[in-house]
């Protein structure tokens, strides 16, 4: 006696197409957070001579720092002292941002 299994090759397709928008997505959103984990660390960095004379970026360093290591949700760490670095220093954001992209656009 023989077995037969009967393939359905349209649902097969549509997993597919599925796992590939899945994995598309998990590689975007991963690509996302590397940027902004990088970032963070950036403009940590050059917040650090900003924050001797502005308590906010200094409050900021200090929170975004703790965001960073403890829960680790680096865009809000990113957005935490990149708006007290812009209201600062208005542009510096964007020149750090603009660099690092050409720089990861290099590597």
């Amino acid at each position: 006696m023989t077995i037969r299994v009967k393939i359905n090759l349209e649902d097969i397709t549509k997993q597919l197409i599925m796992t590939q928008e899945d994995l598309k997505t998990l590689k975007q959103r991963s690509a996302d957070l590397i940027d902004a984990a990088a970032l963070t660390q950036e403009i940590l960095q050059y917040a650090n001579a900003l924050k001797q004379d502005n308590e906010t970026v200094a409050k900021a360093s200090v929170s975004a720092t703790q965001i960073f290591n403890t829960t680790y949700d680096y865009p809000q760490a990113l957005d935490t002292i990149a708006t007290a670095v812009e209201a600062a220093e208005p542009g510096a954001y964007q020149r750090i941002e603009a660099v690092y992209k050409e720089r990861k656009g290099k590597l």
